[in-house]
């Protein structure tokens, strides 16, 4: 007996407002993803996000270029959406990323849009929830990259397309081309946007002519709407995109400089047939054995999918293949032709495979899973009910697993990894907040190496402006400055402290100390950025602790020794002076005993590897520290501390004044 109208109506608006929760879950769950530690993670700042701020700060400044030609070029709408940002969020790595997290949760609308236009309801919601939880999608959401935007304008622009044709509506397939040609505003991977839309194009008249030759009907058709149609798509394509275009053919060397740089063709090369099969092997086999080796765009070799949804991958793109064969089905087509076409990119550049240069495939690349599981669920489904209801629940069960695994993978093992941070140079981010903190609370002169400074430009992005801030070359005549309080930030790590103290006031109590770890991509090791010398005006203080005898009537004054309680043990800060210039090579040694039991010990130079004493200034006081490890079975209430100097590389101590002793005792304080 047939249901009455109004029943299916009523069942097919229940069924849309559960697709409604379902896809506004899944993009709440994938968004969060995308925002949570936005401010912080991944940490730093990497050269070409902050490049990209730069240029931001010019939008805000009032330039309005059609494309930006410094660091090998770049495509504008990013930067424009970006300049938006730093107005809202200020010169900070959230407003560099804060576009990119948007558009990746944009991302997940448009490949539900996508996959519904091309094949169905369950399919969308399948490839969202994909999307949503891919680590390849999640991690390029949060980098402040201009690759960012291609993915769901082109997604966007299909589906537009894609519905438009099917439902001959003009204006969508209109919105569609000026979709298309806005795309080439994004990233050079756009540029092979006409291809998989021409092919497809043949593809289509091809399969429309052998369907009505086997139909007995007459070639032709109706050309005029035809005709009309590709117009409505083209026309606004075409003007969208063509100012770009004008620029281009003006100056093809800066638009087409960064292809040349990266491809395996560049600088005269001719790769041979062995080098485009490992790279075709790389970008075949990422989706399931092992993905981009680069931490700024993937946690090291993961590949795409798990083995579970990688043989659901291969299997939908079998499937799609058996559909274009047997059906001539076109939105299988566009697929694998829109995929093989933006997979060119890493397949024909260095570094194969390259997530971000790939990164055109997305969300397309999530159709074939979500085409081989709704494969699935559908025959399950047609055999009964219950086994309906089992693999649907079975493959919810698996796309959650995916995006539990990714948030799992990221925020854990990828964001602890200390090669996260050196991959995205946050030694340069962390010098720039550095700074900021110094000269916020007044009264005080930063100096700044020029070299950092035009090295780095996250420090130029992050450092905030203020006339407190004097950047300096190396070869520049000091003028220290007037201010009681100073600090200097020299490159290179290793310290130059005869440069770097002439532009502290005088005297003054002096700290050195080393910046935060960095390392570049083709670097083995990591090292401190710069080294940090500071000066703060010198306090009453009570009697010295001690006096140690350099010989020559010279003397290393210790002035003060605070012992303070930290994990896992305790920081002895010491405070020192010379009352004459020292050429000798002095080090301190401060001992952790029990009784004449050895229990830990922090020797070195005098006065740190950065400041010794044979550079000291006359008046100046000199600070350090040294960290000592707390034993577990220690009693407090027996232990000491030792401090003492001695000639290097001899050993031989120097005598305490007055008391003949080699070494001044402290009292461990207790816990």
């Amino acid at each position: 007996m047939a249901l009455p109208r109004t029943h299916n109506v009523l069942m097919t608006q229940a069924a849309r407002h559960w697709e409604a929760a379902l896809l506004l879950a899944i993009v709440v769950l994938g968004g969060c993803l995308r925002f949570y530690q936005l401010d912080h993670l991944p940490p730093g700042l990497y050269a070409d996000e902050a490049f990209y701020a730069l240029d931001a700060l010019d939008v805000q400044a009032g330039a309005r270029p059609i494309y930006f030609p410094a660091n090998n070029g770049r495509e504008p709408l990013f930067i424009y959406l970006l300049a938006a940002s730093v107005t809202a969020f200020g010169r900070t790595p959230l407003a560099v990323r804060f576009p990119a997290a948007v558009l990746g949760t944009l991302d997940i609308v448009a490949a539900y849009a996508l996959g519904r236009a091309l094949f169905g309801r369950r399919v969308g919601l399948m490839a969202a929830a994909l999307t949503a939880g891919s680590l390849w999608a999640l991690a390029l959401s949060r980098i402040g990259l201009r690759a960012a935007t291609l993915p769901p304008l082109a997604a966007l622009m299909l589906a537009c397309a894609a519905h438009g044709w099917r439902t001959r509506r003009r204006w969508l397939i209109a919105l569609a081309g000026a979709l298309c040609g806005l795309c080439f505003y994004t990233y050079l991977a756009a540029r092979l946007i006409p291809l998989p839309l021409i092919a497809f194009g043949i593809f289509w008249y091809s399969a429309r002519a052998v369907r009505g030759a086997m139909r007995g009907e007459k070639p032709g058709g109706p050309a005029v709407g035809l005709a009309r149609d590709l117009s409505a798509f083209i026309v606004p394509a075409a003007l969208v995109a063509a100012p770009l275009a004008l620029y281009a053919i003006s100056e093809p060397q800066i638009y087409l400089g960064r292809v040349e740089q990266v491809s395996i063709f560049g600088a005269g090369l001719a790769p041979g047939a062995a080098t485009l099969l490992n790279n075709l092997g790389a970008v075949v086999g990422m989706f399931v054995w092992h993905g981009d080796l680069n931490a700024r765009h993937n946690v090291p070799g993961r590949p795409v999918f798990d083995p579970v949804l990688g043989v659901a991958f291969y299997a939908g793109v079998a499937l799609a293949l058996h559909r274009v064969w047997k059906r001539r089905d076109g939105a299988a087509a566009l697929a694998l032709l829109w995929t093989g076409a933006l997979l060119i990119p890493t397949v024909f550049s260095q570094d194969a495979p390259h997530f971000l240069r790939a990164i055109g495939v997305l969300p397309m690349v999530f159709m074939f899973p979500a085409l081989a599981l709704e494969a699935v669920w559908g025959r399950a489904a047609a055999r009964s009910r219950p086994a309906g209801w089992l693999a649907a629940g079975l493959i919810a069960a698996l796309l959650a697993a995916h995006g539990t695994r990714t948030a799992l993978d990221y925020f854990g093992p990828y964001a602890r990894d200390p090669n996260t941070a050196l991959y995205f140079q946050s030694a340069a981010a962390e010098l720039a907040r550095r700074a900021n903190a110094y000269v916020a609370g007044g009264g005080r002169t930063l100096f700044l190496d020029r070299r950092l400074w035009e090295a780095f430009p996250a420090v130029r992005f992050l450092l905030q402006p203020s006339p407190a801030v004097r950047v300096f070359a190396g070869d520049e005549a000091p003028a220290p400055a007037d201010t009681a309080e100073a600090a200097v930030f020299i490159w290179p790590h290793t310290g130059r402290p005869a440069e770097a103290v002439a532009w502290l006031p005088e005297p003054a109590r002096v700290t050195a100390g080393p910046g935060a770890l960095y390392r570049n991509d083709r670097e083995a090791e990591a090292y401190p950025l710069w080294a940090a010398y500071s000066a703060e005006p010198l306090r009453p203080a009570g009697e010295p602790l001690a006096e140690f005898e350099a010989g020559g009537g010279r003397r290393i004054i210790l002035r003060a020794a605070d012992v303070l309680n930290v994990e896992p043990g305790w920081r002895v800060a010491l405070t020192w002076s010379a009352d004459g210039p020292l050429d000798d090579d002095l080090h301190v040694f401060v001992h952790l005993r029990a009784e004449d039991v050895l229990l830990d010990q922090a020797d070195g130079p005098l006065g740190g590897a950065l400041y010794p004493v044979r550079a000291w200034r006359p008046g100046d006081w000199v600070s350090e520290t040294a960290m000592l490890d707390r034993p577990a079975d220690a009693e407090p209430g027996g232990l000491q501390i030792v401090v003492g100097l001695y000639r290097y590389p001899s050993g031989d101590r120097l005598l305490v004044s007055g008391t003949g002793a080699d070494a001044v005792r402290l009292k461990a304080p207790g816990p």
